[in-house]
């Protein structure tokens, strides 16, 4: 998946796919070990795909707001959550 930042992108945008991979080398064996020694047999793929689908949309809101990393998420939801409280109301 990751290989389709480098191609799909074009030039410049090389670092923030490697944040995003450096990140993911941090964010899966955490899945994985809690997957293997927390979560019953029974639940383990769905457990899998729950995790996979914060990942997603990890990368999705990463790739819309910036260099790939936790930190430019959590900036992007503050400066949103900041601009629905500012606004005026429509008349």
């Amino acid at each position: 998946m990751l290989s389709g930042f480098y191609v799909g992108e074009g030039p410049g945008t090389r670092g923030r796919a490697r944040s995003a991979e450096e990140t993911g080398l941090m964010y899966w064996p955490f899945v994985q070990l809690t997957n293997f020694s927390l979560v019953p047999v029974q639940w383990r793929t769905a457990y899998t795909g729950l995790c996979g689908f914060f990942w997603a949309t990890f990368l999705c809101f990463s790739q819309q707001s910036g260099d790939g990393t936790l930190k430019s998420v959590f900036i992007l939801l503050r400066t949103k959550a900041a601009g629905a409280v500012e606004r005026p109301p429509e008349q």
